[in-house]
């Protein structure tokens, strides 16, 4: 078979289906041609290139946004050094300081006394906002003997916190800007101009995440459009349960895929849905989000958005091993996310409670191939599975927070 010769365009990139077609009939091409450019302006819909010229040009509406309080920034902190300050003389010259929430899991005493020096921040111990959850009644839904650990477990204490001084004190801003401690450079980074221009241009997201390229993403977007050969699952299974999860395969695809940087720990989350969303231990947390978001957004209408920053963000390099085995584990729950079948929005308890005995309680096997230069077999890890927790308002009306304790604690802070 001659294949005819690649023509090269100017303003698209050309591929296998442009030059093959002996392979493909014309009607077929032209369909598969009008599915890309329906995918690609889905993907880009909500999708800003911005740079720091324009954060300059809007530098008055946003100091003027983030002045006044109107967004809360959660920063969960699991750090051994003081590198957390140089995030904190940052937001200082940005928000008020008591609209700064910092959750300490197990930092050493140079962490903690590095967040101290700066007064009117809020810095609360993950380990007493957890004591006010009933665990008894709670820990047979994440089929788990004692408590769990990890990013997601101190982040959901800090929403937790944040919802009962809400109550307590009437205040609510309007969003949750998240970022992570171990960022070095925020004045390069400048995370929350970057979030900021978000939520001005788009007041009405429910989500807004910084994207960003060469972040070791890329195995989590193969597992992402693997779905797309799993939407045919009905035709392997030929029920109504295979209809069902080819269905989902396709909405998980069309949703997830156009996340540039879906493991990045940077975002905003509308106040409004902060508290409805469910928490994932480990580092499937940001998964989960994105899955959440994009579900709640198909069901009601609503929409999220990513802002382009192209600023270093010089967070911490984690281990060969450690960064594979986030990424993989994270991929891997995107399968996960398809066998729970309903959308991550209209999970219940006992969904929950199936999810993470069915799907989430035994260990996985996980490969690595060795890095460059280094020609040993591939690596095999066995990795103990995460869990997923509820949200903070099905906590509420579950009665999986003891009210009493709730009041001790906040009468504590605001003491």
């Amino acid at each position: 078979m001659k294949i005819p010769p690649l023509k090269k365009s100017k303003n698209q990139n050309c591929t296998w289906v442009d030059y093959s077609s002996e392979l493909l009939s014309l009607e077929k091409r032209d369909f598969l041609k009008k599915e890309k450019r329906t995918l690609r302006e889905k993907f880009s819909q909500y999708y800003f290139q911005i740079n720091d010229r324009e954060i300059k040009e809007n530098a008055f509406s946003i100091s003027q946004f983030l002045k006044k309080g109107q967004a809360d920034l959660v920063i969960p902190m699991k750090e051994k050094d003081s590198t957390i300050k140089d995030l904190l003389n940052y937001a200082k010259k940005k928000i008020p300081f008591n609209s700064v929430f910092v959750i300490n899991d197990e930092s050493n005493k140079k962490a903690i006394e590095a967040v101290e020096k700066f007064n009117g921040v809020w810095l609360i111990n993950k380990e007493e906002v957890l004591k006010i959850i009933n665990w008894k009644k709670l820990l047979p839904f994440l089929n788990l003997s004692r408590l769990p650990k990890g990013k997601g477990v101190t982040v959901m204490a800090g929403y937790l916190f944040r919802f009962l001084l809400e109550k307590a004190k009437n205040r609510k801003a309007k969003w949750v800007f998240q970022t992570d401690a171990d960022i070095k450079d925020h004045n390069k980074f400048k995370a929350l101009e970057y979030l900021a221009v978000g939520v001005l241009r788009n007041p009405n997201a429910f989500h807004i995440k910084i994207a960003k390229p060469g972040r070791n993403n890329e195995p989590h977007m193969a597992v992402r459009s693997a779905l797309t050969i799993l939407e045919d699952l009905e035709k392997v299974l030929l029920s109504n349960k295979g209809k069902e999860m080819g269905k989902r395969a396709k909405e998980l695809f069309e949703s997830l895929a156009k996340y540039k940087w879906i493991l990045g720990g940077t975002f905003a989350i509308s106040n409004e849905i902060a508290y409805t969303r469910p928490f994932a231990t480990g580092y499937l947390e940001e998964t989960l989000i994105c899955a959440f978001v994009e579900d709640k957004a198909r069901k009601e209408g609503g929409f999220s958005v990513q802002i382009s920053n192209p600023n270093p963000c010089s967070d911490g390099e984690n281990s060969f091993k450690k960064e594979n085995i986030i990424v993989q584990m994270t991929a891997n729950f995107v399968m996960i996310l398809l066998l729970a079948k309903r959308p991550v929005c209209d999970w219940i308890l006992e969904d929950i409670a199936w999810i993470n005995k069915s799907l989430m309680s035994k260990p996985r096997s996980i490969v690595l191939i060795p890095p460059k230069g280094n020609n040993d077999p591939v690596i095999v890890e066995n990795v103990a599975n995460e869990r997923i927790l509820p949200s903070i308002k099905m906590m509420e009306e579950n009665g999986l927070i003891d009210k009493t304790k709730a009041h001790s604690l906040i009468e504590k802070f605001l003491a």
